[in-house]
């Protein structure tokens, strides 16, 4: 068998490279959608607590419906101005 010479062309250098970088990518895609799923099954099975964890699908949900924001803007309007306050203050 011939061994490939160490000296590569452009071409093959930018194909391989190009090639490392999709399987990089389709890793960490690959773990990403197994940890979600993982999240998922244990939250669903009640092996971890989904009141202290949520469900991947039910965070979904308030996204979707856009009910995100009625969680999220009165925090900020409640816990902004304490710690504005505290820090002018100190």
């Amino acid at each position: 068998m011939m061994k490939k010479p160490i000296i590569q062309s452009k071409e093959d250098f930018k194909k391989q490279k190009r090639k490392r970088k999709i399987l990089i990518f389709s890793i960490q895609i690959f773990l990403l959608v197994s940890f979600i799923g993982l999240w998922e099954l244990l939250a669903s099975t009640g092996v971890i607590n989904s009141f202290l964890v949520s469900k991947p699908s039910a965070i979904w949900e308030l996204f979707m419906c856009n009910k995100i924001l009625n969680i999220v803007l009165p925090l900020k309007y409640s816990c902004f101005p304490p710690s504005a306050t505290s820090t002018v203050t100190s």
